[in-house]
């Protein structure tokens, strides 16, 4: 006999690939009914059989996405009318007012990593790339709920391949916001202390920037909050180079690395 169950889960759950994840493991239990955000984090209404469901709930706590974190997780049985005849991700209600941690940008996953490096992927060299377990979320929100429609993604149209990529449950970018490629999302503009624009292929480029941080030079790179200044930290003239330009003689200079970190 089929059931009806309720679960609403708060904490860092929204921005963390939670929603994927929650659409994934329900298919794999043959349940029905949605999940989606809410103030507090987010909802589920699931159908099936109890036993089934209990499951699914013991699943979702074992297995969340890595980043996300469970601070309460309630789950009731619920009577309703309404029938699903399958399992969806139902988009988050307007205007409801978010109660739940801000979601920190998150380093590259490997799975990222590896087609950023692979010279046969489409993204090959392209330092956008992103999924639903990585990629920028606190630096890119403009309002909540964590939609595409509230980030300055959304100044960016997926393309067909990217929207397919976004619709297929089975792809690591199944409802990943900030899904972007080459073809539709950010380029990269590199120009030298003149503004004049140094062309190549994003390989290219990131081999310039690598040369110029090896002979000394000091590097720019323009983000949504402002410049990060990349220095070779083990060079003491372009250190003292940068406090110079920065009037920091008496502080630590925070934003340096050292070009071994640039591999």
């Amino acid at each position: 006999m089929s059931s009806s169950f309720q679960i609403k889960i708060s904490g860092t759950v929204q921005g963390v690939g939670f929603r994927p994840f929650t659409y994934n493991l329900a298919t794999k239990f043959n349940l029905k009914g949605y999940v989606s955000n809410i103030e507090s984090g987010v909802i589920i209404v699931v159908q099936g059989i109890e036993k089934t469901i209990i499951e699914f709930y013991n699943d979702i706590k074992r297995k969340h996405p890595k980043y996300a974190k469970i601070n309460a997780i309630e789950i009731s049985e619920v009577l309703t009318e309404e029938k699903f005849d399958h399992f969806f991700i139902k988009p988050t209600e307007k205007n409801i007012l978010i109660n739940s941690p801000l979601t920190p940008d998150f380093a590259i996953c490997k799975n990222c990593k590896d087609e950023i490096l692979d010279p046969e992927n489409s993204r090959y060299y392209y330092p956008f790339t992103s999924c639903t377990s990585c990629g920028p979320r606190y630096a890119i929100t403009e309002k909540f709920p964590f939609e595409r429609e509230n980030t300055s993604m959304n100044t960016f149209k997926m393309c067909d391949v990217c929207e397919e990529e976004y619709s297929n449950p089975s792809n690591i970018r199944f409802h990943s916001q900030t899904n972007s490629c080459p073809n539709c999302g950010i380029k990269i503009l590199f120009t030298d202390n003149t503004a004049t624009i140094i062309s190549g292929t994003n390989k290219e480029i990131f081999e310039t920037i690598s040369q110029k941080l090896n002979d000394g030079k000091i590097i720019a790179v323009k983000n949504t909050s402002g410049y990060l200044l990349l220095c070779d930290a083990t060079n003491a003239q372009t250190v003292q180079e940068l406090r110079n330009r920065k009037k920091t003689f008496n502080k630590t200079v925070c934003c340096i690395i050292s070009r071994h970190e640039t591999n």
